[in-house]
């Protein structure tokens, strides 16, 4: 699932449920290499993620190529995506 927050940040949900989990796990886009993060739930809402309809497929690729590269952890839940959409 692709998400956006208030500060208009993108990332693609990892791990863990927008409704009951504790921390969310998610990858943003950012300056420098894209990782893996968790989010304390506190945090998620105080930032105001939502789910933002935009392809998935899409994201990840983007994502993939990003010019400052994506750390192996990233990359591995990005290409599980792609497997899962084949």
């Amino acid at each position: 699932m692709v998400l956006i927050n208030k500060h208009r940040n993108v990332g693609i949900l990892i791990g863990g449920d927008l409704i009951k989990t504790k921390y969310i796990s998610v990858i943003k886009m950012a300056a420098g290499e894209l990782t893996t993060s968790s989010i304390k739930r506190d945090l998620f809402e105080e930032e105001e993620w939502v789910k933002y309809e935009y392809p998935v497929e899409k994201a990840v690729r983007r994502f993939l190529e990003h010019s400052t590269g994506v750390s192996e952890a990233a990359r591995r839940h990005l290409e599980n995506f792609i497997g899962a959409q084949s």
